[in-house]
């Protein structure tokens, strides 16, 4: 009797073993993995993890601003162009493009000394930024620590063509926040680019 007893004791114990670790699969682990997709098992849509800002060539060869596909930054200029992004370095005012074209600008970047560079749109609704990238010339001295001056790089400002219309895009070289190129007191323009943007 005790041996019966002992034996639908365990074979209890067994059963709530059984549920508990379903229970915890279902609100603990579950909701990870899907979250990464931005589906929650309650049905909600959330932010996606992984989301990252730039958009791909794919976008930009169906010239479709509601088709744009995610993937990580760039790690070069030539990344860029080979997306069939167009680097107006020279090019010539004005600028023709076609609704959703990407297009970029580099310049050189400095965080701790203060280099950097601003843009100026017209017209936003024309013409808008994407995003703005680092590249740093020595990534790996970044990550020692009391390194400093390490953040030497390149910035990229990326834009995007929106719709039909004309607008003029300003870059300028800025040293701590102000217009200026670097070193100050050269007496050199600090414009990098100016140039009329018509999108057809």
């Amino acid at each position: 009797m005790d041996i019966m007893a002992l034996r639908s004791r365990k074979h209890f114990v067994a059963q709530i073993r059984s549920y508990l670790t379903i229970l915890v699969v279902f609100v603990f682990i579950l909701p990870v993995p899907c979250s990464w997709f931005g589906v929650h098992p309650s049905g909600d849509i959330i932010e996606p993890q992984f989301r990252v800002s730039v958009e791909t060539a794919h976008a930009h060869e169906t010239r479709r601003s509601d088709d744009v596909e995610k993937e990580k930054h760039p790690e070069s200029k030539k990344e860029l162009e080979l997306r069939g992004y167009i680097n107006i370095k020279d090019s010539i005012s004005p600028l023709k493009l076609k609704q959703g074209d990407r297009f970029f600008v580099i310049y050189d970047k400095h965080g701790s000394v203060g280099v950097g560079a601003v843009y100026e749109i017209e017209d936003e609704t024309v013409v808008n930024l994407i995003d703005d990238i680092t590249w740093y010339r020595d990534p790996v001295k970044m990550k020692i620590p009391g390194m400093t001056g390490a953040d030497s790089g390149s910035g990229c400002f990326i834009f995007r063509a929106l719709k039909k219309g004309e607008t003029k895009l300003t870059i300028w070289k800025t040293y701590r926040g102000e217009k200026s190129d670097f070193p100050p007191g050269t007496g050199q323009d600090p414009l990098l680019k100016s140039i009329i943007i018509v999108v057809e």
